[in-house]
């Protein structure tokens, strides 16, 4: 074990020494979003050590939720060493775990996800989604989710996991509105929803 850990060391330590500091996120790291996303971030994780990036983190900060409030909150994870994706190797040591809670303090779940136990893809990206649900959700309303994050490649100890810095999404419940044209009646739903051309609303 202290050999292959010591053989793990030396690997990161090359990458790290042919990887210059980055501050935007690499070729291979480059998240999708559907429809329902108006805004997302990209977050370097740093190793506390040698300072190399051994993680990205893709996460919306503004998405829409269905109509009764709950949305399947997406993260894209990179698990990295230097400027490259991790290997498979280096990705059973990978963890990342998220904690959701609203303005109350009340909690909305959690999700983890570790190397050990096969939850990272064979490709550079994973993929992730974790249900969140706003009680008592207003249509119309804009919803305020605080993240508690920690994400990183376990070498050494627990200190190599990260904390990031606390991430505030907003969660939008979708409203309904009835739109009418002559006879014709239409029933919208969106964030902000508007009645087709022609039609006015009711």
């Amino acid at each position: 074990m202290k050999v292959k850990i010591i053989a793990l060391l030396i690997i990161f330590s090359c990458q790290l020494l042919v990887a210059s500091p980055s501050t935007a996120s690499p070729t291979w790291f480059k998240p999708l979003w559907d429809k329902t996303v108006t805004k997302s971030t990209e977050i370097e994780v740093r190793n506390k050590l040698h300072g190399g990036t051994m993680f990205w983190v893709g996460v919306p900060t503004a998405l829409a939720t269905n109509k009764v409030g709950c949305a399947n909150v997406t993260y894209v994870l990179g698990p990295s060493y230097g400027i490259g994706p991790a290997d498979e190797t280096m990705k059973q040591y990978a963890q990342f775990e998220v904690y959701a809670w609203s303005p109350l303090g009340q909690s909305l779940g959690s999700l983890t996800l570790e190397g050990r136990r096969g939850d990272f893809a064979p490709t550079p990206m994973t993929i992730t989604t974790q249900k969140i649900c706003i009680p008592g959700a207003i249509p119309g309303s804009k919803n305020e989710v605080l993240l508690k994050m920690k994400a990183g490649i376990r070498i050494l100890g627990p200190e190599d996991i990260v904390s990031l810095s606390d991430i505030t999404i907003q969660l939008n419940v979708p409203s309904t509105i009835m739109c009418v044209k002559g006879k014709d009646i239409k029933k919208v739903i969106s964030v902000k929803p508007k009645c087709p051309k022609g039609y006015k609303k009711k």
